[in-house]
């Protein structure tokens, strides 16, 4: 009860998307001047280490991982385009994937707050009451929407680069291929987690596929993403 007290008081995820968003606007606007751009990526990590949080003390007070509803969902998936955009701009040196990733976390966010949700901490259905099937099923398909997520921001940039006409061919290839990355992340999570949820439902129902819509819009998204 003290735990959803703190939980309650501290509001994670709206200073989380308050923090992306500011850290965006700087890192997107003034990218030319060095102590705005580390101000940018502070802020950012500051709102990735509130995201983290918010949703380690939601697991503690539940005791699940938090991905059971609509809310939490939308959530987990910017935590998860958040963490990747951390990794490839630590690998790439590129700065793009945070600028990219706080977008489209704050907007997500931003979205979640204003929609009519619930975002409460609420008990499991009974078929859902199981934290293995949902650690390594529902958080890795969850994770995959994060890449694409991440993937669709980079793509948007891509575009409005090319409206502008103000890079270069060599430019324009280099971008092109970050976002390839990031959708192969995707592509590899989704049809991970595909093959998992068949599992769970083989081991639940009796039937590994029943072409039901959950199953064949999965698919259809993994073979859309397969053919790019």
């Amino acid at each position: 009860m003290q735990m959803e007290l703190v939980y309650s008081g501290l509001r994670p995820f709206q200073w989380s998307w308050i923090g992306y968003l500011a850290g965006c606007i700087l890192l997107s606007t003034l990218k030319k001047k060095k102590i705005w751009v580390t101000a940018g990526v502070g802020l950012v990590l500051a709102a990735l280490l509130l995201h983290t949080m918010g949703l380690a003390l939601r697991v503690l007070i539940l005791e699940r991982p938090p991905v059971s509803n609509m809310y939490e969902s939308m959530v987990y998936m910017n935590w998860a385009a958040m963490v990747l955009a951390v990794l490839f701009a630590l690998g790439t040196r590129h700065i793009v994937y945070l600028t990219a990733g706080s977008a489209v976390s704050a907007l997500v966010m931003i979205y979640g707050d204003l929609l009519p949700i619930d975002s409460n901490l609420e008990v499991l259905v009974p078929v859902l009451r199981s934290n293995y099937w949902l650690t390594i099923h529902v958080m890795t398909i969850v994770s995959s929407y994060g890449a694409f997520g991440l993937a669709m921001a980079l793509g948007h940039r891509h575009l409005i680069a090319e409206i502008r006409k103000r890079s270069s061919k060599a430019a324009q290839e280099e971008s092109a291929l970050l976002i390839y990355h990031v959708i192969q992340v995707g592509v590899l999570l989704l049809g991970i987690g595909t093959v998992l949820g068949g599992v769970w439902a083989n081991e639940s129902w009796g039937r590994f596929w029943g072409w039901d819509p959950k199953e064949t819009w999965a698919l259809i998204t993994f073979l859309g993403y397969l053919v790019v």
